[in-house]
């Protein structure tokens, strides 16, 4: 009887620690993919990049909306090992209301391996990366919540202002 006992307590112990395990492989695959796509708010933006801007595309609901300026597949910003997929831009859709903005930043080696769709009648834009090499395989969302924050990737890039604040 106590042998049966010390075999479950061992059997506890034993998934306990494949689930810690578990948990830990996959923290660490988000954190691989967040180290491949980055967001850089921006107040301004040079004047040769509006040529090297695509078809954009939008979302809303009553919290906001995004838009999305993908740039061209053939002319974009760089930054060392890094290239530019587009300009994201959140707002509450208020007349006069602040804005944030910025641009979407993923590793060179990944820039083909992203794609991005607007997500119907809400206030975001979806980011698949794939890239098997590194693992990653995940969905970053652009967005304005239901408290005018706007998030990367569910980190708070800043506060959209309506004309009254």
């Amino acid at each position: 009887m106590i042998m049966r006992a010390s075999i479950k307590v061992l059997n506890l112990l034993l998934f306990i620690m494949l689930a810690a395990m578990a948990s830990n492989i996959c923290a660490a695959e988000k954190n691989e993919c967040s180290n491949v796509i980055k967001f850089e708010p921006i107040a301004t933006l040079p004047v040769n990049y509006l040529g090297w801007l695509a078809t954009p595309i939008s979302s809303s609901d009553a919290d906001g909306g995004v838009v999305f300026w993908p740039f061209d597949e053939e002319s974009y910003p760089t930054k060392g090992e890094w290239a530019s997929i587009g300009i994201a831009l959140g707002n509450t859709g208020d007349i006069g209301a602040q804005s944030i903005g910025g641009i979407i930043w993923v590793k060179k080696n990944v820039k083909s391996r992203v794609d991005y769709k607007a997500i119907d009648k809400s206030a975001r834009v979806m980011f698949t990366i794939r890239d098997g090499q590194d693992g990653c395989n995940q969905a970053i969302v652009f967005e304005v919540d239901n408290n005018r924050n706007v998030n990367f990737g569910g980190l708070l890039v800043g506060k959209a202002k309506s004309i009254v604040e």
